[in-house]
């Protein structure tokens, strides 16, 4: 995760927002590497997605979305959310 996030601010600039649906750890690692990096990240997690891991998800900078029972539906949120973000 940390090599394509460095990749991507590589790529597009310190502007890239990295944008990632996720059970829970790979929002961690996103949010933890574009805090490293001084990028913007926005998570989509589950409802279902422990408090422990949110908390942790938004003490690293990230902005956490929680939308429905299942990962499908936090997938379905981010790429909507993707759709209005020119640097996603």
């Amino acid at each position: 995760m940390s090599s394509y996030i460095q990749h991507v601010r590589h790529e597009k600039g310190d502007r890239a927002h990295v944008v990632i649906a996720s059970g829970g750890n790979a929002a961690i690692a996103a949010a933890c590497a574009a805090r490293g990096v001084g990028l913007k990240c926005s998570t989509f997690m589950p409802v279902s997605t422990p408090d422990t891991v949110v908390a942790y998800v938004k003490r690293q900078g990230a902005d956490v979305y929680l939308e429905g029972s299942e990962y499908f539906y936090a997938l379905q949120l981010a790429e909507r959310f993707l759709k209005d973000d020119p640097e996603g």
